[in-house]
This record gives C-alpha cells, sequence and structure tokens, in this order.
C-alpha cells in the first residue's frame, strides 16, 4: 500500500499521530476497494473502537449509519477528509486519540495481521512526502516519536528530509536507514562532463511519462542537466516545459519551454536565499564539499544544495543557482 501525506494533511502541520491514524485508516480503505474483507469478529471489534472515539468527540460524527464495514469506511474516509481540511479537527483528533494511542496501534496491528493471514503475504507501507515538513517538524516526527510511528508491525518505508540526516538526531534513525542518493549527471569537480548512465535514467524516466516524440533531443538533454538528477525537479521541470508548448501552440516540446521552466525554478531560489546564502552556495560550488552543517541543513532540504555520491559523499549546488552565483 502506498500514499502521499499530502493527501491527509499540511506536511508542515503534521503530527505523528496524524501518520498513525492515516496508516490505519489507508490500509483498511484499500483493502476494501481491493473487494477484500476482514473478519467480522475484528469489523465488530473496529466498530467498537470507532464508536468510543464518536461518543467521545461529537464533531467527530458521520452521517454513515450502514452495515458495519461500509460505515467504517466512511468513518476513515471522512476522519482524513476533516483532518485534511479542518485545523480545528486535526487538534481534536490528536487530543482523542493521543491519551489512548496504545489503542490505535493495537487496531493497526489486528489489520495488518488479519489482511497478512488472508493474503498469505507480508504488508508494505510507502508513505510519500515525508521528507517535506520543515526539519524541526521532522524531528518531532522521527526522533521525538519514532519509536510510536515504528510499532504497527509490518514492513514501512517513510521518506524523511535529507537535512535530518546531518543533525544529532540522526543516530536514532541511522540503523534503520536507507540512503538513496541523487542521480550523479557529472563528475565530482566537472560540470562540462557527462555522466552517460545518470542521463540514461533520467531519460527512462521521462519517457516512462511521455511519448518520445513530444519533446526535441536538446531540449530534453537540458531538462535533465538542470533537474540535477533530482526525480521530482526533473518532473516539475517537464511539466512547465509541457504546459508552455500547449500555450504556444506547439505539439512538441522544445529548448525555449525548458529554459522557461529554468527561469521559473531560478526566481523560485532567489526569493528563498539569504545573503548570507550566496556566500556558503559559493563555497560549495568551487569546493563540492559539505562542511558545517549548521550552516547548510536549510540549504539541503530546500535543494539549493544536492548531495552525491561516488566511494564517499559529495554535493554541488543545484545547476539553475549557478547564474545567480555569477552576479
Amino acid at each position: 500500500m502506498k500514499y502521499s501525506v499530502r493527501e491527509v494533511c499540511d506536511v508542515n502541520n503534521l503530527d505523528y499521530v496524524d501518520v498513525l491514524f492515516s496508516m490505519g485508516a489507508e490500509l483498511y480503505i484499500k483493502y476494501m476497494e481491493a473487494g477484500k474483507k476482514l473478519r467480522p469478529e475484528l469489523i465488530k471489534d473496529l466498530n467498537a473502537w470507532k464508536n468510543r472515539i464518536v461518543e467521545k468527540e461529537e464533531s467527530l460524527t458521520t452521517s454513515a449509519e450502514v452495515e458495519a464495514e461500509t460505515g467504517l469506511k466512511a468513518f476513515f474516509v471522512s476522519i482524513l477528509g476533516k483532518i485534511k481540511a479542518e485545523d480545528s479537527t486535526r487538534k481534536t483528533i490528536r487530543q482523542t486519540i493521543e491519551p489512548k494511542l496504545s489503542e490505535l496501534i493495537e487496531k493497526i496491528n489486528l489489520i495488518i495481521a488479519d489482511i497478512e493471514g488472508r493474503e498469505k503475504r507480508k504488508v508494505l507501507i510507502l508513505i510519500d512526502d515525508l521528507d517535506k515538513p520543515l526539519l524541526d517538524q521532522a524531528k518531532k516526527i522521527f526522533y521525538n516519536n519514532f519509536t510510536a510511528i515504528t510499532q504497527p508491525s509490518c514492513y514501512i518505508v517513510f521518506t524523511v528530509p535529507i537535512a535530518i540526516y546531518f543533525t544529532q538526531e540522526f543516530t536514532v534513525l541511522k540503523e534503520s536507514k536507507y540512503f538513496l542518493p541523487n542521480i550523479k549527471l557529472h563528475a565530482k569537480g566537472d560540470r562540462n562532463s557527462i555522466d552517460e548512465k545518470g542521463y540514461a535514467l533520467m531519460k527512462s524516466f521521462v519517457y516512462k511519462r511521455m511519448e518520445k516524440e513530444l519533446i526535441n533531443d536538446d531540449a530534453l538533454d537540458h531538462a535533465i542537466g538542470i533537474g540535477a538528477g533530482v526525480f521530482r525537479e526533473n518532473a516539475r521541470i517537464m511539466q512547465i516545459a509541457a504546459d508552455s508548448a500547449i500555450e504556444k501552440g506547439r505539439t512538441k516540446i522544445i529548448k525555449e519551454d525548458v529554459e522557461r521552466a529554468e527561469r521559473e525554478l531560478r526566481g523560485d531560489f532567489k526569493r528563498q536565499l539569504t545573503t548570507g546564502d550566496y556566500e556558503i552556495l559559493k563555497e560549495i560550488c568551487d569546493m563540492n564539499e559539505m562542511r558545517g552543517i549548521e550552516k547548510i541543513g536549510h540549504l539541503l532540504h530546500n535543494l539549493s544544495v544536492l548531495e552525491y555520491v561516488n566511494d564517499e559523499p559529495w554535493c554541488d549546488v543545484h545547476p539553475v543557482i549557478e547564474e545567480l552565483l555569477k552576479k
């Protein structure tokens, strides 16, 4: 099962209780939507738990008073919607569930156990977008409440902000982490070189999402180059370039469209960077080394600085920023 926390809550107003509740809710919803059913005894138990929550807080009531399974699904869908849209409900959920967090974790584990028993396979939960919260918010989730969010008895993959790897709090994650580096597009210290393997991988990423005939080769190469080997950045660039081509009445993306995306990205960075950031970025641009994480943690988080790996880690500035450093 995979879901994005952006579908559940504003990532910068996210709490570990939200993460746990959404795990259980999404697990139940996805299994039901696949046409599967849980044991009647478990449905009865989950309904009793739901009723205790609803009775305690009237604002969490739903209008679904139908058969047990459908009512549970409506409850989970309704609460997830309210968590996403209503700050007051989000706080109420936390205040209602947190004092009895062990109950929520127990229900999640009962759902997991029933699914695994029925399907004869292990449950895997993939939670996307947890690399988006600000660093302080991420610390509250992954450091302060690491034990709680890892209590569900299944495999769970969390994405985490890159900056947390360079904090003292990283020690709690060290044994359970897998670092997925950005795709290297050039050699360390040689921006004019081309890593053919990296470019080929990024091209395959693009071609899985659009037909080759929809973009010129030089436009694609430029898009990959300014995307810095970051899949999210590359997708954003292609979207802006595609919008540009459509606005101009073209049926094919050309380099001019990609250059428009480049200007938009550069403008976004320009609005984020402080005067002090420019000096740090110039040093990284020259040395390709990370020195003083207290100075660059926020730059890693906003993608101004990107980490790559050869035999050992190195870093570089985002390609679209280089023009700003020349001024």
